[in-house]
């Protein structure tokens, strides 16, 4: 495949861009592909963007983080609705999704 790669970085809330247009050399990024989404450990990141999305996203997988604690202290407290709609204002930042708040919910309300 040929080619080449470019990046911006748009805030979600007020359209702005964060970070123009700019080439990016993919042997970095497959290495933290192969890092953070292949084996859950955080490298050293130079980009401080992908590196704050990297530690975000390990921090879901972190069975000790506040999500999967308030699920576990509060799954047989509430209705699975009441429960849904409170783990998903919990996680917006990390754009979850209904399915995936319910498979979160699922997995450690056991």
């Amino acid at each position: 495949m040929n080619g080449q790669v470019y990046r911006i970085i748009i805030d979600d809330e007020t359209k702005k861009i964060i970070s123009p247009k700019s080439l990016v050399f993919l042997g970095e990024y497959e290495v933290i592909y192969k890092s953070v989404l292949v084996n859950k450990k955080l490298i050293q990141i130079s980009d401080s963007y992908i590196k704050k999305a990297c530690e975000e996203y390990l921090y879901l997988y972190d069975e000790n983080n506040d999500i999967i604690t308030f699920i576990k202290n509060n799954h047989d407290k509430t209705t699975k609705r009441q429960l849904v709609e409170a783990v998903w204002d919990m996680t917006r930042k990390y754009g979850l999704g209904d399915i995936q708040v319910i498979n979160l919910i699922n997995k450690y309300s056991n």
